[in-house]
C-alpha cells in the first residue's frame, strides 16, 4: 500500500514522510523487481497452458474427424481407441510439453531468488505450508510400491468380474437434487450434528447440483466471505458416482459451515472430504438396495489406493524434472512411463516408452508438489474408516475430533490419533486391512 501512495500521491507522501522514508517505500517490493518479473513470466506461461487445454485437436479415422470430444460418438474396437487417442494426446503434449519445459527453468529460477535449495522445497514450505519435506515423502515410496501397487493390480483384476455398468449407470434413477436430499437424510441420521448445517444449506440455497451443459465440468465447495457461509457446486455426471461426489463436497461444506474461521490445513481439509466418503459407504449402499456392495466397497477401494499411488509418482517425477532441470521432452515423456510401469499403472506388456497423456494433468503446470496430499489425506482418512469399522462410535468421533481440529497436518494427527501418512508401518498395514474387506 506504501508502495502505491508513493506512486501515485509523490508530493503528498513526501510531506508526509520525508525524503528519506519516501525512498524506501518508493523502491520496496515485496520479493524485488527480479522475482516479480519471473513471476509474471511464470503466469503468463501458465495461460498459455490453459490456452493450449481448449485448443481442438483431431486425428482422422476411416474417413471421420475424431476429437477428445467426440471420440465417444465411434464404435472402436479397443485397438484402435487406443491408436487415435495416442494421436490425439501425442499432439496435445507437443503443443504443451514446450511451455512445460519453460516452467521448469522458471520455477528454479524464483525458488533461488527466495533462498530455498530446490523447487520443491520451494512449494512445500512457501506454497504449502507443509510440517513434512520431501524427503519424508520419499521414505514412503518404497512402501507404497511394494505393498499397495500389487494390492491395486488385484482389485483391478476383481473388478472385472463385477457390474460394474449397472452400478454406475443403471442402479440410480433420480435426479441430483432428489439424490442430494436422499443422501443429506442419510448422513443426518448416521451424523446428527450435520443436520444444521445441510438444512442451513438447503433452506437458503447455497448449492447448485443440477447439471447444466454450460457449468465447468468440476465440483468443489468454497467459502462465501460476504455471509460466512460455504457454497456446495457440482457439475454431476448422472452416474452412481455422484453420490461419492455429493458426499465428498459436503464434507468440505460441514467443516466451513462448522468452523468459518479456521484456515484449514490443505491436508487436513482433504481428510475431512474423503473420511466421510469411506463412512458412507453404506448409504451408497442404501440408496442402491444393496445390489452393489461389493462393487461399492472394490471401487472406493481402487479409488483410494490410486490416489495414493498416483500422489507419489507424480511427486517422484517433479522432484527429477526439477532436480535435472530437464530441457527436453523425450526425457519428460519416457521419465512418466518409466514410472508408470515402476507403480504398476502400465502393464509391462505395453510396449511404448514415451507416455503422451501426462499433459492433461493441470496440477502439473499449475501446482508443482500439489499432488501429493491427495496420498497424505488419503492414509488418514482410510484409518479413521478401519477405526470406524471395528467401532463404529469410535470412528465417528474420531472424523468429528480432526473436523473440529485447527491444527496443520502432522499435529492434528498427532493430537487426535489418527494415523500420518509418515508413521511407521502404516502402508502396510493398510495394505492388509484393504486386503481384507476386498479379496474375500
Amino acid at each position: 500500500a506504501a508502495n502505491k501512495v508513493t506512486k501515485y500521491c509523490p508530493s503528498e507522501a513526501k510531506a508526509y514522510w520525508g525524503e528519506d522514508v519516501y525512498l524506501i517505500y518508493s523502491e520496496y517490493t515485496p520479493y524485488g523487481d527480479q522475482y516479480l518479473n519471473k513471476y509474471v513470466e511464470e503466469q503468463q506461461l501458465i495461460n498459455e497452458y490453459n490456452t493450449a487445454t481448449m485448443k481442438e485437436y483431431s486425428t482422422t479415422f476411416k474417413g471421420n474427424k475424431i476429437t477428445f470430444e467426440n471420440v465417444y460418438q465411434y464404435e472402436l474396437t479397443d485397438e484402435e481407441y487406443e491408436t487415435v487417442m495416442t494421436d490425439l494426446y501425442r499432439q496435445f503434449n507437443e503443443e504443451v510439453t514446450p511451455i512445460y519445459l519453460k516452467l521448469i527453468t522458471v520455477r528454479r529460477e524464483l525458488s533461488k531468488l527466495l533462498g530455498t535449495e530446490s523447487v520443491a522445497e520451494n512449494y512445500y514450505l512457501n506454497y504449502f505450508y507443509r510440517e513434512y519435506s520431501i524427503e519424508n515423502v520419499e521414505k514412503t515410496y518404497s512402501d507404497v510400491k511394494k505393498y499397495l501397487v500389487p494390492l491395486y493390480n488385484k482389485l483391478l483384476k476383481n473388478s472385472e468380474t463385477q457390474d460394474l455398468d449397472g452400478f454406475y449407470y443403471d442402479s440410480l434413477n433420480c435426479a441430483t437434487g432428489t439424490l442430494l436430499q436422499k443422501v443429506g437424510d442419510k448422513l443426518i441420521k448416521k451424523f446428527p450434528e450435520m443436520k444444521y448445517a445441510f438444512n442451513h444449506m438447503t433452506k437458503f440455497g447455497y448449492y447448485d447440483v443440477e447439471y447444466s451443459s454450460t457449468k465447468m465440468n468440476v465440483s468443489f465447495t468454497t467459502l462465501i466471505p460476504s455471509v460466512n457461509t460455504p457454497f456446495l457446486f457440482i457439475n454431476p455426471t448422472n452416474t452412481a458416482e455422484d453420490m461419492s461426489t455429493i458426499v465428498h463436497e459436503f464434507g468440505h461444506y460441514y467443516a466451513m459451515y462448522t468452523n468459518p474461521y479456521y484456515a484449514y490445513d490443505m491436508d487436513v481439509s482433504e481428510i475431512h472430504s474423503q473420511a466421510l466418503e469411506l463412512l458412507a459407504m453404506d448409504i451408497y449402499n442404501e440408496i442402491t438396495n444393496g445390489k452393489y456392495e461389493d462393487v461399492i466397497i472394490n471401487e472406493k477401494m481402487l479409488l483410494f489406493l490410486n490416489s495414493i499411488i498416483i500422489g507419489c509418482l507424480y511427486n517422484e517425477f517433479e522432484a527429477y524434472v526439477y532436480n535435472n532441470n530437464v530441457q527436453d521432452t523425450e526425457t519428460l515423456n519416457k521419465k512418466m512411463m518409466s514410472l508408470m510401469r515402476e507403480y504398476g499403472l502400465i502393464d509391462d506388456s505395453d510396449t511404448r516408452d514415451e507416455l503422451y497423456s501426462w499433459v492433461e494433468t493441470v496440477h502439473l503446470f499449475m501446482y508443482p508438489f500439489y499432488y501429493i496430499s491427495y496420498s497424505v489425506s488419503a492414509v488418514s482418512a482410510l484409518d479413521i474408516y478401519f477405526t470406524y469399522l471395528e467401532d463404529e462410535k469410535a470412528g465417528k468421533e474420531l472424523y468429528l475430533e480432526i473436523v473440529n481440529s485447527p491444527d496443520t497436518y502432522i499435529t492434528a494427527c498427532q493430537n487426535t490419533g489418527v494415523k500420518s501418512f509418515f508413521d511407521d508401518g502404516v502402508i502396510k498395514s493398510l495394505a492388509e486391512k484393504i486386503e481384507n474387506i476386498t479379496l474375500k
